[in-house]
């Protein structure tokens, strides 16, 4: 979450030239996606594409390819000029139709001074368009940003508000930098000291990595910063003139473990005050997480289909990813090492049902090797899209 530190661009890996190949038509929009969070820098056309031009004046467009899961779908950003864009562009946040990226341009100089800023929005009046914005006052990664949704009154549009919560280091404990930009404003960021480290009373320092946004909505536009180890940040970004910014802190306490093992939770929905007076809510033993099911290998109690067409290498999985399946809540997405029929290994997505144990399906992630951490997440950002007439799952 603190300031980007001041490296060298690296150029471009030889994989992000190379997209997969997506054919045929699609009838209905997916409602949900598997989206890739690295883009391919790659020339593609379909009735997704928007244009704009780069802090330099060049022309840049952005073209999305969705697949249906366990199928990762993703974008590919494209400049005339081979030395405009020299490392991966980023997927930083998705909200409805709107899709925040960064995009690091020029081939020499400081990578941190490098970055535009995009906003890609997939359903406007006139078709999908794309956005430049003015750089904000510190550059920012996915863990640190979101995009709240809204409805202007008085247009009848979609606006949207790119919200970045940023700390450098050498500042106090508990001391942020909230930075807002609202589409439907005077066209430049706001930012907003927020200090947390003396609230309620605390004597020991404040501390916060964030490690997801959400954007929770709601009449005071709430934004949810997840630091998943201590807790979760609330901020009220359509009331932030006020006392805007809310910690609930996070249940039980964090328990290492050596890889990683499924496991699915649920509780009851609780009904919590979004007052800051009130934020912070107990729960009682009837409302408390409870444990449903969990898998700490694929090879171990899981079903598998006779004809996927591979054999599971890999003990433990990685990278889970919970679906959005409004009929299937139990599906999870992972990433897992597997032998193909041609008795090659490769990196493939697979869907497991953690409630019957089943192993669904699974198609291999040809970026894979791009990657040690979290390589995609999920995304409704299908529903909005033009989908092109040659595009095909």
């Amino acid at each position: 979450m603190h300031r980007l530190t001041s490296v060298q661009i690296s150029g471009l890996r030889r994989y992000s030239r190379n997209p997969p190949a997506v054919s045929a038509a699609v009838e209905d929009k997916l409602p949900w996606v598997l989206l890739e969070r690295d883009a391919y820098v790659a020339k593609r056309d379909n009735a997704t594409t928007a244009f704009a031009l780069t802090c330099h004046g060049k022309p840049i467009q952005v073209t999305f390819c969705a697949c249906r899961p366990p199928r990762v779908s993703y974008v590919c950003v494209h400049c005339p000029d081979p030395d405009e864009i020299n490392t991966e562009p980023t997927v930083l946040a998705t909200e409805q139709g709107f899709v925040l990226l960064a995009v690091t341009v020029g081939r020499e100089g400081d990578y941190t001074k490098n970055f535009d800023y995009y906003v890609y929005h997939a359903d406007g009046a006139e078709g999908p368009s794309l956005v430049l914005l003015p750089r904000p006052p510190y550059p920012f990664r996915g863990n640190d940003a979101g995009v709240l949704c809204y409805h202007n009154d008085h247009t009848g549009g979609k606006e949207y508000i790119v919200v970045a919560l940023c700390r450098d280091w050498s500042w106090p404990s508990g001391q942020f930098d909230l930075c807002l930009y609202d589409s439907n404003k005077s066209g430049h960021w706001n930012v907003h000291r927020v200090s947390l480290s003396k609230r309620r009373g605390r004597k020991k320092h404040f501390y916060h990595k964030n490690c997801k946004v959400v954007a929770v909505g709601g009449d005071a536009g709430t934004m949810a910063f997840a630091d998943l180890w201590r807790g979760i940040l609330f901020c009220d970004v359509l009331r932030v003139g006020d006392e805007a910014a809310r910690r609930r802190p996070k249940e039980g306490e964090p328990m290492p473990c050596s890889g990683w093992m499924a496991t699915t939770w649920s509780r009851p929905a609780a009904a919590t005050s979004t007052s800051s007076s009130s934020s912070l809510s107990s729960l009682g033993e009837d409302d408390r997480w409870r444990q449903d099911t969990s898998i700490r290998d694929l090879n171990t109690g899981l079903m598998v289909p006779n004809n996927l067409g591979f054999e599971l290498l890999s003990r433990r999985p990685w990278q889970p990813v919970l679906g959005l399946q409004d009929d299937a809540d139990d599906i999870v997405y992972f990433t897992a090492l597997v032998r193909c029929m041609d008795n090659k290994s490769c990196v493939a997505v697979a869907a497991v049902d953690m409630g019957k144990k089943e192993l669904l399906g699974a198609t291999a992630f040809s970026a894979a090797p791009r990657y040690i951490d979290f390589a995609y997440v999920h995304s409704t950002v299908s529903k909005y899209l033009r989908l092109p007439s040659d595009h095909r799952l």
